[in-house]
């Protein structure tokens, strides 16, 4: 028994042992004097697993919800009913299942020896005994999941609704049918995230998904399955989430929106699931996986940052990679692929993106995946079509992005600028007008007088600057020959960065 578990059960308030554990979370050694902690409060706490310790614990950071499949479970092999919530204050004590619906739990079965609370089926579902929202009207939420996978289906790990809008869900996928080797999908008011895993992890990986969500704000994804990690942002829409939306339904584990059309349950283990208020910082997202990977034997590169490199684009639907025929040939992919190396590579092109507003698109949105002991940080900013094409005036777009390079470096990115690449008068509502602009505010971006550090120039490069329609599908998005002009410049600046 961890030592705040000793405390619970011997009736200490949580308010007592949020202190000591916030004591040792900044290294404060706590004595034995406190009367209400018989044998005394250690500096560290015990994770379980291999017996590592860690300077901090999750109650600390007061989850509304935390399952782990070693607490509030039977003593003995057999279906689970009731899976207590370690956090003895949460805002539900228990997720219950139906007797039709109920989760295996075995002893000794999982990763490092712990127990395992697997479905067998795509059916089966536990949620709070009396429907709970999990949050207050208008929080945002972090939410941590430790899983493992049995089906080429996956299904969905989690959902904040169950009829109507979702709210936040995790769905894997990987149907041969869909052509998607793996597929991590989430959602929060109607924007989607579909984030194709290539190459494909084991769908047998023990994997910790990780979203974060704040209304109105972008929805931030993390992957990592040990080896390596994936992540991906979406734009939310701009209604906070409200009662109605996050109310009486509540939350459930294992299964799948009954209103929805498609989509299946969970089927396969889940080792824990940590759901705490509000959007987690890099710091404190970096502790809760240290405490998750070091108990379910995951190497998160939160671990590993000082040797590994990231790259980040920011863009529209350009970057996300309308037009191109595989997630691997749109121009991010193939930049990348020219890089060569080992990189963790965000692809944060959102349909209809502009430079503005900064807080919510743009760097700032990404700050929450700069970590200072990375080999590098690299944003990569390509965003300004969608502003040309609103009619803005070319000073005021480079104003934005002026603005926008500043942010970044401000956090200490690498920035890297691309100049806006050329599309085809006369369609997508393109006209001689807006092409005009975009060439001013492309010589304006290469003077750079808003200080990048490397500039991506395209203008040279004919096919780019002005497409055809063996280079731009539809006058706007590269095709693969496309993307491929394009990425050679990129790849340049990145590799000299």
């Amino acid at each position: 028994m961890r030592s705040y578990e000793r405390w619970i059960s011997q009736g200490m308030s949580r308010r007592r042992i949020l202190q000591i554990l916030g004591a040792g979370a900044v290294g404060i050694g706590c004595g034995s004097s406190d009367d209400e902690s018989p044998s005394g409060p250690p500096s560290q706490f015990e994770y379980g697993g291999d017996g590592g310790v860690a300077p901090f614990d999750p109650l600390v950071y007061n989850p509304v919800l935390w399952l782990e499949s070693d607490f509030g479970v039977p003593t003995s092999n057999g279906l689970l009913s009731t899976w207590t919530n370690k956090n003895p204050l949460g805002v539900v004590p228990s997720l219950v299942a139906s007797a039709a619906a109920r989760p295996t739990f075995t002893l000794g079965a999982g990763v490092n020896g712990l127990p395992t609370i697997e479905a067998l089926d795509h059916n089966a579902v536990m949620e709070p005994a009396v429907p709970t929202s999990l949050f207050a009207a208008g929080a945002g939420r972090t939410v941590y999941v430790v899983a493992q996978g049995t089906d080429t289906f996956g299904g969905h790990l989690y959902t904040f609704r169950r009829s109507g809008n979702l709210l936040a869900h995790s769905y894997m996928n990987s149907s041969v049918s869909w052509g998607t080797p793996l597929y991590w999908y989430h959602s929060s008011d109607g924007a989607a995230i579909n984030h194709q895993l290539n190459p494909p992890p084991s769908i047998s990986d023990v994997f910790c998904s990780t979203v974060s969500y704040v209304a109105g704000e972008q929805i931030h994804c993390h992957w990592h399955n040990g080896v390596r990690q994936y992540i991906q942002s979406q734009q939310g829409s701009d209604t906070p989430l409200s009662t109605a939306d996050d109310g009486a339904a509540g939350f459930t584990l294992f299964n799948r929106i009954p209103t929805m059309a498609y989509g299946y349950g969970w089927k396969g283990k889940i080792y824990a699931i940590l759901v705490f208020p509000g959007r987690h910082d890099a710091v404190t997202r970096d502790l809760i996986h240290a405490y998750l990977g070091l108990k379910y034997g995951i190497r998160f590169a939160s671990t590993v940052q000082s040797l590994k490199k990231q790259a980040i684009f920011d863009g529209d639907s350009i970057t996300r990679g309308v037009g191109a025929s595989l997630p691997t040939t749109n121009y991010v992919s193939q930049t990348m692929a020219l890089v060569g190396g080992s990189w963790d590579v965000g692809n944060f092109g959102v349909d209809g993106t502009t430079t503005v507003p900064v807080t919510r698109r743009g760097p700032r949105s990404v700050d929450i995946h700069y970590f200072a002991g990375r080999a590098k940080n690299i944003y990569v900013d390509a965003c300004g079509t969608n502003d040309v094409r609103a009619g803005s005036n070319p000073n005021t777009v480079y104003d934005r992005i002026t603005n926008r390079i500043a942010a970044a470096k401000a956090t200490g990115w690498y920035v890297i600028r691309s100049t806006i690449s050329g599309r085809i008068i006369g369609q997508n509502g393109w006209d001689a007008g807006m092409e005009a602009n975009r060439r001013t505010v492309n010589n304006s971006i290469v003077t750079n007088t808003a200080g990048a550090h490397a500039i991506v120039d395209n203008r040279g490069v004919a096919r780019v600057e002005t497409p055809d329609t063996g280079s731009f599908v539809d006058g706007l998005h590269p095709t693969d020959l496309g993307a491929s002009l394009m990425a050679p410049a990129f790849a340049a600046r990145i590799s000299a960065a």
